[in-house]
C-alpha cells in the first residue's frame, strides 16, 4: 500500500557563499532556510510499521544547521543544497514528491515530480 507522508515547518540556519557567484552572494553570509512542506511517497516497512522515519529525514536536513554548507557542497545554490537533501531522503528508500524550500523570506525554491503540482503547506 502506498502512503504519502507530509513533514510541515521545518527550518534550519547555516552560512555558505557562492565562489562563481558575481555579487555579494559570493562572500560568506547566512540563511534562515525554511521548509513549509515536505512530502514523501513510499510503501510502509511491515517490520516498522512506518513508510519512513521522520527523524531520520529531519536529521538529514538538520545535518547543515548552524554549520557551513560549503563543507558538504561545494556550489551550496538553494538548488543544489535541495538535491543534496532529496538524494539523501530518497536513500532512506521513498520518494520525494514535493519539497519547498525559502532561503529568504520571498525566494523559494520548490520540487515537485509533476512540473504543475501544487500543495497548500497549511493542508
Amino acid at each position: 500500500m502506498q502512503f504519502r507522508l507530509k513533514m510541515k515547518n521545518l527550518e534550519i540556519s547555516a552560512a555558505h557563499k557562492l565562489p562563481d557567484y558575481d555579487g555579494k552572494c559570493k562572500e560568506l553570509h547566512g540563511h534562515n532556510y525554511f521548509a513549509p512542506a515536505l512530502i514523501v511517497s513510499g510503501e510502509k516497512n511491515e517490520d516498522t510499521g512506518m513508510v519512513v522515519d521522520f527523524a531520520k529525514v529531519k536529521g538529514i536536513l538538520n545535518e547543515f544547521d548552524h554549520d557551513f554548507i560549503n563543507d558538504y557542497i561545494v556550489n551550496p545554490t538553494l538548488e543544489n543544497i535541495m538535491e543534496y537533501w532529496i538524494t539523501k531522503i530518497e536513500e532512506l528508500g521513498v520518494k520525494v514528491i514535493w519539497f519547498e524550500c525559502y532561503e529568504t523570506g520571498k525566494c523559494s525554491c520548490i520540487y515537485s515530480i509533476k512540473d504543475n503540482q501544487e500543495y497548500n503547506a497549511s493542508d
